[in-house]
């Protein structure tokens, strides 16, 4: 399990295959698409957000999309993709915030 670590998204990729992501940028920062690295430290696998965005992941062919709508405020969120039918997410939220409702 993940930690909380701020108001993050991490991608990540452990397939062969090449998948790219994409974070809009409601809150702050860019919205390009970036090619996902093996591992949670990479530049392109992180995303520093704080409001309602919305997270995009395609294969490199950009045949296939996946996407999600999250609150990210008070949230680690933490993404591996294996295929683009098999994506794994998960939400670590801040232990001082409050649970929302």
């Amino acid at each position: 399990m993940g930690t909380y670590v701020g108001d993050y998204v991490f991608i990540r990729s452990l397939s062969e295959h090449k998948f790219q992501a994409f974070v809009s940028n409601y809150s702050r920062g860019q919205d390009d698409w970036f090619t996902l690295g093996d591992s949670w430290g990479t530049a392109d696998g992180r995303w520093w957000r704080s409001g309602w965005e919305v997270i995009a992941i395609r294969n490199a062919n950009d045949t296939k999309r996946v996407g999600y709508y999250e609150h990210i405020r008070g949230m680690t969120i933490y993404i591996t993709v294996k295929a683009i039918d098999k994506i794994k997410v998960e939400r670590v939220t801040d232990p001082d915030v409050p649970p929302r409702d």
